[in-house]
């Protein structure tokens, strides 16, 4: 079991050739400083983003299904939110940044455990104009079934792709009408984060209860291959900006890496502890590609990752309790942590690296 006061040991586990585990040394790493916390006055925070610009960052709290914005340049909360219907999950801005896509669900909780509805109430809401931080809310999106938790846009912003963790499909949404499209893509059971090739062609789907991964090709919406073995419970993928790699981030406390052009995982990795504290989990790669900011809910760190070498590098970064969510400024110089038990977001610059 890792401690904070442990020296992490890096144990990458490749599949090809069938070798074990190698342990790998540590590498240098970019300069991480935690340079402020701050405090969201609204329970659950469950959705995380910074506008394009670098100047915002959006922080959703399904309780008060509203939006606060801090001020990147001050790291203070302004006094206007945004609302962003019912029970804000993950959230993504427009390629070209003068859009917000929400998530949204409605759930039941009983005994302090969320479950969904089942009313077919999941929705996508739009903010126009949000890196004003003054976004006004334009619509809801209906009909993407009972329990949709993720989103991914398309790099041209012509497609949306929202996961149903309940039905195990995912739906297509066409952002020139914001309309549904009714053919639906099939993945696993229990889909619960999406992310696209950069170059648009590819479509990777986490499947919580299955440990897998299903890849589907975006223009015929057909299943590539396989479902790829990746660790128990996988909430969240990310693609390096360069398409080569895909960062699967697990319950068990381990990223899963895989080679997009051969759809195998190359290595798993360890974070020194697990993220089966709360449902719902966002990594982050910077904008260079170099990195993978991973969350650590157990030890209350977040770990970073290099992109060339699939280890662990420098030491894990303390934040608040129960961090979930990261998100990095596309300037490259801040991650931001939403931390759920606190209730707050930790604040990281970055430099060097």
């Amino acid at each position: 079991m890792f401690t904070l006061a442990t020296t992490l040991l890096v144990m990458a586990s490749f599949t090809a050739g069938g070798q074990g585990a190698v342990e790998l040394p540590r590498l240098a790493a970019p300069v991480n400083t935690v340079v402020a916390t701050v405090p969201i006055f609204d329970g659950l925070l469950e959705g995380l983003a910074v506008s394009p610009d670098s100047k915002f960052v959006y922080v959703a709290s399904y309780f008060s299904n509203s939006i606060s914005v801090i001020d990147a340049a001050t790291n203070q909360v302004g006094v206007t939110r945004l609302v962003a219907g019912n029970g804000p999950q993950q959230m993504a801005f427009s390629p070209i940044g003068t859009q917000l896509y929400i998530v949204n669900i409605v759930v039941d909780i009983f005994n302090g455990i969320f479950y969904p509805t089942g009313s077919g109430a999941g929705a996508l809401s739009l903010i126009s104009g949000p890196p004003t931080c003054q976004g006004a809310f334009t619509k809801t999106i209906q009909g993407l079934g009972g329990y949709p938790t993720a989103l991914a846009i398309a790099k041209d912003g012509k497609k949306i792709y929202v996961p149903d963790f309940e039905s195990g499909v995912v739906s297509v949404v066409k952002t020139s009408s914001n309309t549904v499209l009714p053919l639906q893509i099939q993945a696993g059971r229990g889909p619960d984060a999406v992310a696209i090739t950069p170059d648009g062609t590819f479509l990777y789907i986490a499947n919580y209860y299955d440990n897998s991964v299903t890849v589907v090709a975006t223009v015929t919406q057909n299943v590539v291959g396989s479902p790829i073995k990746v660790g128990t419970n996988p909430e969240n993928i990310v693609i390096t900006p360069d398409g080569k790699q895909a960062y699967v981030t697990n319950g068990d406390g381990t990223v899963s890496v895989i080679r997009t052009a051969s759809n195998t995982v190359r290595a798993s990795i360890s974070l020194g502890g697990q993220n089966n504290r709360q449902f719902g989990l966002q990594s982050a790669i910077t904008p260079d590609g170099k990195y993978l900011y991973a969350p650590c809910e157990d030890v209350y760190t977040v770990v970073v990752i290099s992109t060339q070498t699939n280890a662990v590098v420098g030491t894990p970064i303390s934040v608040g309790g129960v961090p979930t969510l990261v998100a990095i400024a596309d300037n490259g110089k801040h991650a931001y942590v939403v931390n759920s038990f606190d209730n707050s977001v930790s604040v990281i610059s970055i430099t060097g690296g």
